[in-house]
């Protein structure tokens, strides 16, 4: 029955001890927020009265704002070239692994070039008079 005794005693400190924690963080937080809400405030008052010196001008604020917006659109141009780049690369690793059609690319020593150029010729040789327009 002691045992039990001293263990809850041990139950609460610790309970005690964490609230007094959550307490002091409680009050820094809301230190902080308030210290924020001061700054802001400040900024503001700054940024007016830097307008009204220099009216039709952009604050720091603005200026930044617009630097932000027209920086997450060129990331967003960034990341879509990026995908267009993976697309492309994938696209381009599914041809180079489809099997190719099988070419003969072994020389053959028994033909001489002459024959070769013969079996070329007929072709050439229609080329020409299709692209001058003699009748030869």
């Amino acid at each position: 029955m002691a045992d039990m005794a001293i263990e809850i005693q041990h139950e609460r400190i610790r309970a005690a001890e964490a609230l007094a924690a959550r307490d002091v963080t409680i009050q820094r937080l809301s230190d902080a927020y308030v210290s924020l809400l001061q700054k802001s405030e400040l900024i503001e008052r700054y940024e007016c009265e830097w307008k009204r010196q220099n009216p039709g001008a952009t604050t720091p604020t603005e200026r930044a704002a617009v630097e932000y917006s027209v920086m997450a659109e060129h990331a967003r141009d960034l990341q879509n070239t990026i995908v267009d780049m993976s697309h492309e690369m994938e696209r381009l690793k599914a041809t180079v692994s489809s099997p190719l059609q099988t070419i003969d690319a072994s020389p053959n020593y028994e033909e001489t070039p002459a024959k070769v150029y013969r079996r070329a010729a007929p072709i050439t040789y229609i080329y020409a008079l299709t692209t001058t327009g003699n009748n030869v």
